[in-house]
């Protein structure tokens, strides 16, 4: 689609068959060298191949003892980890099992007791995130010793370990947001290095185009904006440059009443002056290394900027032996397609680390998640057209019963009026009557009047008007829920549960063989994503019972049921048409980047990529 990109930190991704080995295989006494992966959604590795996981709690347990590697951990602090306050009496002996269980995947030496609590043992090099954050140092010390050469192989060779958002599967759990935040922020600042490096080492023209971008992104943040005033004068564009910094004067007194940092100030008083030094590519990436250390120009606005190194991605997978076709998409963007030629048309840059999108009331709605805002798309243009604060954590979008809702994880859901989307209006998630509160909303849905949420004290049915909320028992609800064929569901770690849609009293259970990560209502049935067997599994209403499963790209993330198909989202760069007739893969699509929502809507196919 021609747009340009951080070409020396593109990744060129290959889709294989993935051989699924049992964890033990690989992680006993004496073991082979192990990957732990951290950066993407949590997997483990040998030599290319992906090894099977634990499933549920056996899962999350392996993911909390992972980010505490090498170091032993209570049983109290495991069993607040897994369950928070809704624990279970016999929550320290299922701790145990799982411990238990846990040791027969990854070896007695690797999983240890010790007076202090179980300790994971992980050797040097097996854990990405360190291995990202050794790089990221080396690169940032090479920068500061003028070597710009090796600054920029190892910031490239450190963000493309990136596969994703940190821990994308854990990334709404409290057990992970610590680390989650400190690896992002660790990744924003390892891209800023780049392009210091990049133009220290005399890529000026490059830089310029990928800025411009980078602000259309994240306005408020003047780091780049000292880069592109950089890259403007070293190009011949001193009227450009001071035109932008004017432009920033401007545009942090409007919005924060502030005047810019000290070091841009000096920046345009030395291009007014001519400073010699503005033109040495070593020694402007000394400077800028010495300004950072003495407080940086890191300004972020709106909670913690997830940058891409690649702003152009380029993705390259292999379906079956046969090429596909490769696909430049800009990250943090919402793809479009076409499914009339099963094409990509455009695609819209919105907010960092799009999720969840809606199409209703004659719009596109996209969550981006760690910003905290919601992007309103003109379909017809195909451009934001208002960009929403959220005005909480948020986890997941629905749209109905009269508004845009947003699930938030302090017992709150935020309310988006379409006819006035200024900002977000709050309902708590309270009953004064009994006392009973909501916690973390992960999910929600919403149609007619009411609106469902998922949290650790139930499914709650809540209705706006005139503000009656209460809670369906039944327990919590770890994964999505959606609404359609007349009920309510909602899938649990390993079952799929079926509500009335009335009464919200539980009419089915359906066993699943997997913890359902996605799911999407037809007029034929529900649609739910398996990421451990990259499959989409089609349950049958009338029977209550899982009817047929299909093979779809790797790690499904998102569902959408629209234009005569099913349309399948995966983690790997790739949208699966499914024909809802003969439950058959018509069409693989390559995108590229990570997506992470889809919706279907005015005609088209809307895909958002992290």
């Amino acid at each position: 689609m021609g747009h340009g990109g951080f070409a020396v930190a593109s990744r060129t991704f290959v889709r294989v068959n993935v051989l699924l080995l049992p964890l033990s295989a690989v992680a006993g006494v004496g073991s082979l060298h192990v990957e732990f992966r951290l950066l993407g959604l949590f997997e483990v590795g040998e030599r290319g191949r992906r090894v099977e996981l634990p499933r549920g709690k056996e899962r999350t347990l392996l993911a909390v003892l992972l980010l505490h590697a090498n170091e032993p951990v209570s049983t109290d602090r495991l069993v607040e980890e897994l369950w928070g306050q809704q624990q279970p009496e016999n929550a320290a002996k299922a701790v145990q099992v799982y411990v238990s269980r846990l040791r027969k995947s990854v070896g007695p030496d690797r999983l240890q007791t010790t007076p202090a609590g179980y300790l994971l043992r992980v050797e040097q090099g097996e854990l990405d995130s360190e291995q990202f954050e050794q790089l990221a140092r080396d690169g940032h010390d090479a920068l500061g010793n003028g070597d710009s050469a090796a600054a920029l192989r190892f910031h490239t060779q450190a963000l493309a370990l990136w596969r994703g958002p940190a821990l994308a599967d854990f990334q709404f759990e409290p057990f992970a947001q610590s680390e989650v935040r400190r690896l992002e922020e660790l990744r924003t600042a390892t891209t800023a290095d780049l392009i210091d490096a990049r133009l220290a080492h005399g890529e000026v023209e490059a830089v310029i185009g990928e800025l411009e971008t980078l602000l259309r992104e994240n306005p408020l943040w003047e780091r780049p904006r000292g880069q592109l005033i950089l890259a403007l004068y070293r190009a011949g564009r001193q009227g450009d440059a001071l035109e932008i910094y004017r432009k920033t004067r401007a545009l942090l007194a409007d919005e924060l009443g502030i005047e810019p940092s000290p070091e841009l100030q000096a920046l345009e008083r030395a291009i007014l002056n001519h400073d010699k030094t503005l033109a040495t590519p070593a020694s402007a990436a000394r400077q800028v290394i010495a300004r950072r250390r003495r407080g940086g120009l890191l300004l972020v606005v709106g909670g913690v900027v997830l940058l891409l190194a690649a702003i152009a991605a380029t993705i390259a997978l292999t379906r079956g032996g046969a090429a596909a076709q490769v696909v430049a998409v800009l990250p943090n963007s919402v793809v479009v397609i076409d499914p009339r030629t099963n094409g990509v048309l455009a695609d819209t840059p919105v907010g960092n680390t799009p999720t969840t999108v809606v199409a209703w009331a004659e719009s596109i709605w996209v969550l981006n998640s760690n910003e905290q805002t919601v992007s309103r798309i003109d379909p017809r243009t195909r451009a934001v057209v208002r960009l929403i604060p959220a005005t909480m954590s948020a986890s997941d979008i629905a749209a109905g019963a009269g508004a845009l809702w947003v699930a938030g994880r302090k017992q709150t859901l935020a309310k988006i009026d379409p006819k006035a989307p200024l900002n977000a209006s709050t309902l708590a998630l309270s009953d004064p009557q009994s006392a009973i509160s909501a916690g973390s909303v992960g999910r929600v849905a919403a149609a007619g009047r009411a609106v469902w949420a998922t949290s650790p004290s139930g499914i709650w049915r809540i209705e706006p008007t005139p503000r009656r909320q209460f809670a369906i028992a039944g327990g919590s609800c770890c994964g999505p829920i959606a609404i359609g064929l007349g009920s309510i569901w909602a899938a649990h770690e390993f079952s799929l549960e079926r509500l009335n849609a009335s009464s919200g009293a539980s009419e089915a259970h359906i066993a699943l063989p997997f913890a359902g990560s996605s799911m999407a209502i037809g007029t034929d049935g529900v649609w739910v994503g398996d990421q451990l067997t990259d499959r989409v599994w089609f349950v049958d209403p009338k029977k209550n019972a899982l009817d047929v499963s299909i093979q779809v790209g790797q790690h499904p993330s998102a569902i959408a049921i629209g234009a005569g198909a099913a349309w399948v989202a995966s983690a790997d760069g790739t949208v699966t048409r499914i024909d809802r007739n003969t439950h058959r893969v018509t069409k693989t699509i390559v995108i590229g980047g990570t997506p992470s929502g889809i919706a279907v809507g005015a005609g088209l196919i809307w895909v958002a990529v992290d």
